[in-house]
């Protein structure tokens, strides 16, 4: 009996279910040691006492037991989800079985059909030279005893064939309507569903060029490699006391490469210049060693290459493109540590460029110590290079970046305009950057003088809280 026939009997027969009564357990009454108090406390009448109920009744048992009971449920469930799987697996195995036999057993029935076609053919070129053959009887004369036995044999060969195409025409029937016969059919069906995809999709890559789209994907992520942006320099950073160091060890690190300070890391907060100096290092080593290759990149960038190129299955080339460069410039390092798959990327990275006597400079919004979900080799190696802090610009730094700017613009502040937005903008250099270029705007937009006026109105729509103090 097979696997359908005894889950067919399974569904069609159903056992009813015994009931089963539990009988409650009889617990003996404990036997007092003596008669004597003890029988005189037994026959004193009943009072009633409270009872104490341990720890872990109540509503904390009720709820312990409700979720011991949901996990037992859930458990119940997953196993009967398994069950449910190697069920449907075995059916399926069973199904696939049956059908190969089937089909094997009609193929079998085909070509006994055939054989037997062809045996009706040979039985009709005998009967053919048999009548052919037939000797000429006179009437009223016996006709030959050896022609009448062949024209028997012929006919009762004939009822053997025709008997024998009923028998295989009544098989095929009934192998054909059994169930096995559906599975085939739909088996078929999903074959010819399959091919008709297969056609489909062949078709759709034709049409878009597969192999074209695929090389202009590759030729597009080996051309993201970022060059540093040309308008960051040495030239154009203004120096300060909060960032004279961090300066002065970026000049050293692009006259000598690898050979200063190796890895540098720079931090600051946001809009201090990292940046800046990240570029004015790449741009400096660029013009004074144009055969080196220099990549400057930000950590975002780095991360969405590195996932493009494993969807592609291009592995291989983005460790190529990162390997193999000259100079290595990573800006926002710190966001790293937000991706497990791109630490141990960028791991492997950073060796293979510092084994190879390459430069590396990266730049952080906090030192490496701060940086959390950071792997401690990762930490380790940052840490074991040199690490520079720009910190807040001063109040005479932040006036000479201010008449710097200016200057760049084509413009000439006034000494009290240049020291009043520097006493009282006292954020980043990027703000500080931003409040210059509002005031020079409403300047050209509106035909005005720049003076404290114009600066104070300006100033006083940006941060009024500000500008208020000056007032």
């Amino acid at each position: 009996m097979g696997l359908i026939d005894r889950l067919l009997g399974m569904f069609s027969k159903k056992k009813p279910q015994k009931r089963v009564v539990r009988k409650p357990k009889t617990v003996a009454a404990a036997k007092p040691r003596s008669s004597g108090a003890a029988a005189a406390v037994a026959a004193a009448p009943s009072k009633k006492v409270a009872v104490r109920k341990p720890r872990g009744t109540g509503s904390r048992a009720t709820a312990a037991q409700h979720v011991t009971t949901t996990d037992v449920i859930k458990q119940k469930e997953m196993e009967l989800v398994k069950k449910e799987q190697a069920f449907l697996k075995e059916l399926e195995d069973e199904w696939v079985r049956r059908e190969l036999e089937l089909k094997q057993r009609e193929e079998g029935i085909l070509a006994s059909q055939k054989k037997l076609e062809q045996e009706r053919l040979s039985l009709e070129t005998e009967r053919i030279a048999v009548t052919n053959d037939a000797p000429v009887v006179q009437r009223g004369a016996a006709v030959p005893e050896e022609y009448t036995k062949k024209i028997d044999e012929l006919e009762q060969r004939e009822q053997e064939m025709m008997r024998r195409e009923e028998m295989l025409r009544r098989e095929l029937d009934m192998l054909r309507s059994q169930p096995g016969g559906e599975a085939r059919l739909d088996l078929q069906k999903r074959e010819e569903d399959l091919k008709k995809r297969e056609v489909e999709m062949q078709k759709r890559a034709e049409e878009l060029d597969i192999d074209e789209m695929m090389r202009n994907i590759e030729e597009k992520m080996k051309e993201e490699v970022t060059e540093p942006l040309k308008e960051y320099v040495f030239d154009n950073f203004v120096i300060g006391e909060s960032n004279r160091f961090a300066f002065e060890v970026s000049i050293a690190v692009a006259r000598a490469p690898a050979d200063a300070y190796n890895p540098l890391f720079i931090y600051s907060d946001v809009g201090m210049g990292k940046t800046h100096l990240l570029n004015a290092i790449g741009n400096y080593i660029k013009e004074q060693h144009g055969e080196m290759k220099i990549v400057y990149v930000s950590c975002e960038k780095f991360t969405n290459e590195l996932i493009n190129f494993l969807q592609y299955g291009k592995i291989e080339e983005f460790r190529e493109k990162y390997r193999t460069v000259d100079v290595l410039l990573i800006d926002d390092i710190q966001f790293i540590a937000l991706q497990q798959s791109t630490q141990e990327e960028f791991f492997h990275t950073f060796n293979a460029l510092y084994n190879a006597h390459k430069q590396i400079v990266l730049a952080s919004d906090r030192p490496p110590k701060d940086i959390q979900h950071l792997e401690a080799r990762l930490r380790s190696r940052f840490e074991g290079g040199l690490i520079v802090n720009i910190k807040v610009p001063d109040l005479a730094t932040r006036k000479n970046i201010i008449e710097h700017k200016a200057l760049e613009a084509g413009v000439t502040l006034d000494t009290k305009v240049s020291d009043f937005v520097a006493r009282y903008i006292q954020a980043d250099v990027r703000t500080l950057i931003g409040a210059l270029n509002n005031i020079l705007a409403h300047s050209s937009l509106t035909g005005r003088e720049i003076n404290l006026t114009l600066v104070s109105e300006v100033l006083k729509n940006m941060w009024p809280e500000t500008v208020s103090e000056v007032a």
